[in-house]
């Protein structure tokens, strides 16, 4: 390959490989790949070919867009269902962990994502949890990701209970009493440096919200949820909830509770309808939470919700990630944008693709 590894695909225009600043300028616009993290230099040029005028000449504008093709990273992970995933920013990369295998068995693959790199499996001297349907975060006060919940087999049974933390090199677990949930959800506050652990399955729909950091600090109960999601409103200083079951019934209400507190249903004027299994996470550059996908009980959903600390907003977003559930939020706070990982089709295929939202589009980083 010419130029630089490529973090993701390789783009090509008329069979001719070309620099990956080059092919971003293309497809996303100067601005938009500054954002990114490319940089101007010697390699922003296409290579060109004895057939290739448009791209020999370097003129972008002159390369239809039907022109460019593009060819998979041999190294990106296999699609399964139930990862979890964090964005290290530390260490300025994505961190996917365990998921299931064809047997619905947790497995303890770490892998980790890179703008300049791609795809590494790690092998750390200690492994993570053999876990799917766990839920993952990053704290930022200690720099490093930690696990919550998770089923170690088929059944479910157990499940995890006790944090896990990756530090960029390996696992440990943090210990602790907790009762083991699956299909729960995590976020956390970057003012108080609190970790907080929200609903799931340990039996039972959990009603738990659970707050943390290095131990602990409090357990406050509530209606118990299943397949919910929560994410940080950085406008109000809380935690957001929505969406999951309650006793088999679809939830739409969205929830805002100040840490150590109570959840309390708000009435915002405009609101997504009731869904299970969205992904989201705080964009905080644009003090926003971005939710993709989930299920309304009958089909897996393609759309993009934008909460900007008042009112909900549907983006018409095109092109988008295909419909699907349980997809994988993350923040990359470094360029100022969000990724979205994987998920499931809604009717029982795990998905594998990356993708970025800059907070007016979404761009398919791979594979493809």
């Amino acid at each position: 390959m010419v130029g630089p590894a490529s973090a993701g695909p390789v783009w090509y225009a008329h069979g001719v490989e070309v620099r990956r600043r080059w092919s971003c300028v293309v497809a996303l616009g100067a601005a938009a790949c500054g954002r990114l993290g490319f940089a101007p230099g010697a390699d922003d040029e296409p290579q060109p070919g004895p057939t290739d005028a448009a791209a020999a000449s370097g003129d972008a504008a002159a390369v239809a867009p039907d022109a460019w093709q593009c060819q998979p990273d041999p190294g990106w992970p296999v699609a399964r269902s139930g990862r979890a995933v964090a964005y290290d920013a530390a260490r300025d990369e994505l961190v996917i962990h365990g998921g299931a295998d064809e047997a619905l068995l947790g497995v303890a693959e770490t892998f980790t994502w890179s703008w300049t790199s791609g795809w590494t499996l790690q092998t750390p001297s200690t492994a993570g949890p053999a876990a799917h349907a766990s839920t993952m975060t990053y704290r930022a006060a200690d720099q490093r990701v930690v696990l919550m919940g998770g089923c170690l087999d088929g059944d479910c049974q157990p499940r995890v209970g006790t944090p896990w933390l990756w530090d960029g090199a390996t696992w440990q677990d943090a210990g602790g009493p907790a009762d083991g949930n699956y299909a729960s959800s995590v976020a956390y506050d970057p003012v108080a440096d609190v970790v907080t652990w929200r609903g799931g399955w340990d039996g039972s729909s959990n009603g738990h919200t659970r707050d943390w950091r290095d131990g602990w600090l409090s357990d406050v109960q509530g209606a118990k949820f299943i397949d919910n999601q929560i994410a940080y409103d950085a406008v109000g200083a809380r935690m957001l909830f929505f969406g999951g079951y309650v006793d088999s019934v679809l939830q739409g209400a969205t929830r805002v509770r100040a840490t150590g507190g109570s959840w309390a249903v708000i009435a915002p004027p405009t609101e997504p309808s009731a869904r299970a299994g969205v992904g989201a996470t705080s964009d905080l550059a644009r003090r926003q939470i971005v939710m993709f996908g989930g299920t309304d009980g009958a089909v897996a959903l393609d759309e993009t919700w934008i909460w900007d600390g008042t009112t909900w907003t549907m983006q018409a977003a095109t092109p988008r990630p295909s419909a699907r559930v349980h997809p994988h939020l993350a923040y990359d706070p470094n360029r100022e944008v969000v990724l979205l990982f994987g998920g499931d089709d809604g009717v029982g295929a795990p998905l594998d693709d990356l993708w970025q939202w800059d907070g007016m589009r979404w761009t398919l980083l791979g594979p493809c």
